[in-house]
């Protein structure tokens, strides 16, 4: 990409869309019941920490330290809201579609459980999106990126750099959990792949518009990466959470319609796994990372 925008243009242009739509749907969720918005909250507040991450020398250590913090106790709630959303969505698909008949009242009774406990957690994200805003964190954020557009003269090209930086580094701790690749049941260590992987996609997506379009060739696999490890992750929180129900309820009836839904989670699961081990393989034989290092170094010193 050539561009005659500077280094400091560049970071506002990625971060303050970023902010504007925590803004649209932090102030739609209050009078929302709509999901999309608590997810749309969880993946741009993801987003715009994992952004000040990559540029955490554009502003003063301190600031970036007090900002995160923040951002990190809003993030963490938000995220519990959206996997209970998330798990009434899957138990509602299951019941319809998978379920066998004499099942299905349970597993109604399973979903509108899950309902209560996400009623009661809403008057918690509110307050913690409330207390983000009181605070101006978002605004200080904003003042900040405009300052520095301002008086900030670091070249466009620094960006390849940045770019190198980040990229190798992520790549460099995926890389060191490849070694649970071939563990099925390596649950903790596939986990923390899978947030390995998403750091990379982040990185990827955030600066790959200074990038040719070869990038994309890259960036496919790793989304890819990405969203079968976070379906597997979804199945083995399901087979600990029903592992906990099965310990509670003693009825015939509602153990045996826990058994066919943990059944079913433990195919899917494997799928999701030989799924994903068969492409990490297949890419790794064609040199994947090396390739994507190869090219993202290129650009760094051209």
């Amino acid at each position: 990409m050539k561009s005659d925008a500077s280094y400091a243009q560049f970071v506002v242009e990625r971060m303050l869309p970023l902010i504007q739509g925590l803004e649209g749907h932090a102030a739609a969720i209050s009078n929302s019941h709509d999901p999309r918005h608590l997810h749309r909250i969880r993946v741009l507040m993801r987003r715009l920490r994992d952004t000040m991450r990559i540029f955490k020398g554009f502003f003063p250590a301190a600031e970036r330290k007090n900002w995160d913090h923040h951002l990190r106790k809003v993030s963490k709630i938000s995220s519990r809201g959206r996997d209970i959303d998330v798990q009434i969505q899957f138990l509602e698909r299951y019941r319809r579609a998978v379920a066998p008949r004499k099942d299905k009242n349970d597993i109604l009774v399973l979903k509108n459980r899950f309902i209560r406990r996400r009623q009661q957690l809403q008057p918690q994200i509110l307050r913690s999106l409330r207390h983000l805003f009181r605070c101006g964190i978002l605004g200080q954020i904003q003042a900040a990126l405009q300052a520095k557009a301002k008086t900030k003269k670091t070249p466009f090209d620094y960006l390849y750099l940045i770019g190198w930086a980040a990229l190798s580094r992520r790549v460099a701790k995926e890389l060191a959990l490849e070694s649970c690749v071939d563990l099925s049941r390596a649950v903790r260590e596939l986990h923390q792949l899978r947030i390995a992987n998403k750091h990379l996609r982040y990185a990827m997506e955030t600066l790959r518009e200074i990038y040719t379009p070869e990038i994309d060739r890259f960036l496919e696999p790793v989304v890819f990466f990405h969203r079968t490890l976070g379906e597997m992750h979804d199945y083995d929180v399901w087979l600990r959470l029903i592992t906990d129900l099965q310990r509670d309820h003693r009825k015939a009836r509602a153990v045996r319609a826990h058994e066919n839904l943990k059944k079913h989670c433990e195919e899917r699961r494997a799928e999701c796994y030989n799924t994903f081990q068969h492409s990490w393989h297949l890419k790794r034989a064609h040199l994947f990372f090396e390739d994507l290092l190869g090219y993202v170094y290129s650009c760094s010193v051209r």
